[in-house]
């Protein structure tokens, strides 16, 4: 039994949770007399980055999946190499990938309040994302973002946890103060202004010291905590440069559509197609919550990798004895998990199981016919 934790974001609240995975060598990682591989099939993808505990999963796979579609589209074999200046940033594509939170009436006509005792994330799918995107049509690149500058200066897991828990704290605060004034007292032309200095005191401390008071006025003006994360953690120059804008008449697409393909055979076999034949990173949206979980309904962390390769392994040689499939997962947790899956390989059947059947478990992207 291998145990791995790894620092995930609560997909109902913007909590970091500490998630166990018991990685029994014969449910998610072969045992080695699994040494014959039989068959395999990989796509070229991004180097693997780490979300730190940001509920960005969705999107670093939209952005993986996009640079796998700029690489496929355009023959470059080591898509590690392509030009950050043509790959959208994961913190921006975060922005797509919300809904409008649930309001409560309060106060006078027009005023919307969040139910700040639970200050949810929006629990968008990652179709939501691909649409948004499509829709505007235009990202913020790496070469203006790059995820791995903006968290550098963030060296331990307790550092980050620390940041992402002041953002929050910020963020809540600075919302619930305005509907507890806003019910007490009908105008308070400094109230907005003495709130966002004490949010952005806060900020200052979790170390974004380049903001000031209008920027931060901007940010917590959002109607979505990514939105304002993404706001507060981008350097302010990427809104003066020319943004990328994404490859047209291309769509994304979903696995499974009806009943009769809701089935393990029905999704190996479209994995097969995407990835083996048409050479496509696919995403994959599974239950990543520990414990028994009966139903989609029941999972509280969802989460979205993209899958980059199949592989067939066998306790014989030429696809004899024992046999497993494998997926090869491009995950969002950072390179020291996938050394710890030995390059990002589990046990297929499990995986496919998490996904119960959804209708977005498996999303790419592919060029309108």
């Amino acid at each position: 039994m291998v145990l791995f934790v790894s620092v995930i974001v609560d997909a109902q609240q913007l909590n970091v949770i500490n998630i166990e995975f018991q990685y029994d060598e014969h449910i998610f990682i072969p045992s080695s007399d699994y040494n014959n591989t039989h068959s395999m099939c990989e796509v070229t993808m991004p180097k693997v980055e780490s979300q730190d505990g940001f509920p960005f999963c969705a999107a670093f796979t939209h952005s993986a999946l996009l640079d796998n579609f700029i690489c496929r589209r355009e023959g470059i074999k080591d898509c590690t190499k392509l030009d950050p200046r043509r790959s959208c940033s994961p913190l921006d594509l975060a922005r797509y990938h919300s809904k409008p939170y649930d309001w409560d009436y309060v106060g006078t006509p027009g005023y919307k309040a969040p139910a700040f005792d639970q200050y949810k994330l929006s629990g968008a799918t990652i179709g939501d994302g691909y649409n948004n995107l499509l829709l505007n049509g235009r990202c913020s690149t790496r070469a203006c973002i790059p995820w791995s500058k903006v968290m550098q200066k963030y060296k331990t897991q307790a550092e980050k946890e620390t940041f992402i828990e002041k953002l929050k704290e910020a963020f809540n605060e600075y919302h619930k103060n305005l509907e507890r004034i806003r019910r007490n007292q009908s105008h308070c032309s400094s109230c907005e202004l003495r709130e966002a200095e004490k949010a952005l005191k806060s900020i200052h401390s979790a170390g974004l010291k380049n903001l000031n008071i209008d920027d931060i006025q901007f940010a917590l003006a959002k109607d979505r905590i990514e939105k304002f994360l993404v706001e507060v953690m981008s350097p302010k120059k990427c809104e003066q440069q020319k943004l990328l804008t994404v490859p047209p008449n291309y769509d994304a697409y979903y696995f499974p559509t009806n009943a009769s393909e809701q089935n393990m055979e029905s999704v190996k076999r479209k994995l097969n197609d995407l990835v083996c034949k048409q050479k496509l990173a696919v995403g994959f949206t599974f239950c990543a919550e520990v414990g028994k979980v009966r139903n989609v309904n029941e999972c509280d962390a969802k989460h979205t990798v993209a899958i980059a390769g199949l592989k067939r392994v066998c306790t014989e040689p030429n696809g004899k004895g024992e046999c497993l499939d494998l997926l090869k997962v491009h995950n969002s947790w950072g390179e020291e998990w996938q050394e710890s899956t030995n390059g990002g390989w589990v046990v297929a059947d499990e995986l496919i199981k998490r996904t119960f059947y959804e209708g977005d478990a498996l999303s790419w992207l592919e060029e309108r016919p």
